[in-house]
């Protein structure tokens, strides 16, 4: 086990938004930056975002001021993280009363948990000028320690942190980060952690558990401290084989003070199979449609990981050859023999391949052209894919990739269609239940994956497994 202080530059990428900026801003170390962020500084420095108290406490409500409005705001998009890890987007667009204020405040926020609170706006002026801003503060507990344990990687659902595994090792690895608070007058010195790995919840059956020294490190008074913690099991042992049947497993992490004060949390972990997939986009889309694209592929992850599939980490690209996009922006599919012809898909899947013949290609054009024969009810095609499709897809060039049309208006749509035509291409075929992924409508009232499918689209060549012998 393995435990250390998180340094500037990795806490500085659980704000991305930050990453960006001006060339002053992005010229500093991560430090400065973080330091920057800090809502008190925000204030002096007439920043445009802050937070009000300038530190949190736990469960009271707290304000974002939008300062200094020198130009008339039409609209104003926040992006909110919360210190649980978890996070919210929303809009304001002010009154014509609000705009009369020399400031702006957004009331009625609460924190259930202690750590960093962050806020990112993106500020629309009446004169067609756009700016963004961001700002973070400290929310503490009045219990008064707290520790909070968020995964290093989430899934996309959002509901468990992602199992990772080192096959060198042949160990499963779950990776947290810590952020432990002290609302206290006096400095916690931690020296120890122990870890409860549970079935069932924090209360289920007791898996294993086990302790190891940490730093020492000290938590000064009304201050945080930011942790790593790296837990790993090797082949063999009884975590190692609860993931390996892909069960969820609950970890308990507890840190222990010099002083007897502990601070526990729990954080779930999941392990999952992993289809690694290229995005090829056939033409270079806009910022609308970049955003529709992003939202559907979360939708996918979202409705494949219901059923233990993960997307994880794709490889964005878009088509460099202007002949290539002027070919392929617009798919055509022609009629034959009573039902669609999708061969100029085929030529491109044969001509076009993205790197990695273990990497499933999904290709995104921006529409479809049908053939003078092609029956009017039939010209409503979503996206289609070559069913149980070679591995490695360049054994079978003409079969190898699949296919799903931008939606920028329909982004769940869009998602539905991506999971659909990705487990097309593991060996599934459409099922008459009208609450089932592989309905040839996606699915009307739910969007499921039975367990006999799940089994089945596993066992294509383009599933990942996290363990060898599976």
């Amino acid at each position: 086990m393995s435990e250390s202080a998180m340094p500037a530059k990795r806490l500085i990428k659980r704000f991305p938004h930050l990453l960006g900026g001006n060339a002053a801003f992005r010229a500093k170390t991560p430090a400065a930056k973080l330091k920057d962020l800090d809502s008190k500084s925000r204030k002096k420095t007439k920043g445009l975002l802050s937070f009000t108290p300038d530190v949190v406490k736990r469960y009271d409500k707290f304000s974002i001021s939008l300062n200094s409005l020198e130009k008339e705001i039409v609209l104003v998009k926040f992006h909110m993280r919360f210190p649980s890890g978890k996070s919210e987007d929303f809009e304001y667009a002010p009154s014509k009363a609000d705009l009369s204020k020399s400031s702006l405040s957004l009331d009625g926020f609460v924190s259930a948990y202690a750590g960093d609170l962050y806020v990112q706006g993106r500020i629309y002026y009446a004169d067609g000028t756009v700016t963004s801003d961001a700002v973070k503060t400290l929310v503490l507990s009045k219990n008064p320690d707290q520790l909070v344990i968020t995964p290093r990687e989430y899934l996309i659902s959002g509901t468990a942190g992602k199992v990772e595994y080192d096959w060198d090792q042949q160990e499963f690895h779950c990776r947290a980060n810590a952020t432990i608070t002290n609302g206290s007058s006096v400095s916690r010195t931690y020296n120890r952690c122990s870890v409860r790995v549970t079935d069932g919840g924090e209360n289920g059956t007791l898996i294993t558990s086990f302790s190891f020294n940490v730093g020492p490190f000290t938590v000064g008074a009304g201050n945080v401290s930011y942790r790593t913690v790296d837990t790993w099991f090797s082949q063999g042992s009884s975590v190692w084989s609860k993931f390996n049947a892909r069960w969820d497993l609950t970890f308990k992490f507890t840190y222990e003070s010099t002083s007897g004060v502990n601070v526990s949390d729990t954080a779930a972990y999941r392990p999952m199979t992993t289809i690694p997939i290229n995005v090829i986009d056939t033409e270079s889309f806009t910022g609308d449609q970049n955003t529709a694209e992003s939202n559907a592929y979360d939708i996918a992850c979202e409705i494949l990981e219901d059923r233990d599939i993960t997307l994880a980490n794709p490889n964005w690209r878009i088509l460099s050859n202007q002949s290539a996009r002027d070919k392929y922006s617009v798919i055509n599919i022609g009629w034959q023999n009573n039902y669609w012809d999708f061969g100029e898909a085929g030529e491109m899947y044969q001509e076009i391949s993205g790197p990695d013949g273990d990497r499933l290609d999904l290709f995104i054009p921006l529409s479809f052209a049908y053939d003078s024969d092609v029956p009017s009810d039939k010209r409503n095609v979503g996206g289609f894919s070559t069913v149980n499709g070679p591995f490695p897809k360049d054994d079978d060039s003409q079969r190898s990739g699949c296919l799903v049309l931008m939606s920028e208006t329909d982004h769940n749509f869009f998602g539905v269609a991506i999971a659909h035509e990705i487990c097309h291409y593991l060996g599934l075929e459409h099922v008459d239940p009208d609450d089932n992924l592989m309905h040839k409508n996606g699915g009307l009232t739910d969007h499921k994956l039975t367990r006999d499918q799940y089994n089945a689209a596993k066992a294509h060549g383009m599933a990942k497994w996290l363990a060898p012998d599976i």
